[in-house]
């Protein structure tokens, strides 16, 4: 089963309201896979079930999966789909496609799901790029 890095009560405490909006522990589920997919070179210990075993890093991989779900809800976009059009209508269907290089590729949709806050958290946290695998071969040695 896949890990899920936050609760509703984590989401609501993220944005200080009492209430987590509907349909937000699938939300959560679909932004954790995000995490993950971002974490997929980063080194730190884990539990039999794959969570972080360090305080730190569980609850900096918490609040990037809130951040996550947070620029979703400010975006509009969870699925990165708007990346791939400048406009849209609905009758008489009217789309215009970006005309960017990248905006059509599938690199450009994915790139418009991940929250940039969500990335300052996990880079603040040494989870992404190399620093934590320089400390962890040091103490491999």
């Amino acid at each position: 089963m896949a890990r899920v890095y936050a609760t509703a009560e984590d989401y609501a405490n993220w944005l200080d309201i009492t209430t987590p909006p509907e349909g937000i522990t699938r939300q959560l589920a679909r932004a954790s896979q995000l995490v993950d997919w971002l974490l997929v070179t980063a080194v730190y210990l884990t539990d039999p079930a794959g969570y972080p075993n360090d305080p730190d890093v569980r609850a900096a991989v918490r609040d990037a999966t809130c951040a996550t779900v947070a620029w979703w809800e400010d975006t509009g976009d969870d699925s990165g789909a708007a990346a791939r059009f400048t406009s849209a209508g609905i009758g008489s269907v009217n789309l215009t496609r970006a005309t960017t290089a990248a905006a059509g590729t599938p690199g450009a949709a994915q790139a418009a799901r991940l929250s940039p806050e969500a990335m300052q958290i996990l880079t603040a946290a040494g989870l992404l790029g190399d620093g934590p695998v320089e400390q962890e071969v040091a103490r491999w040695r």
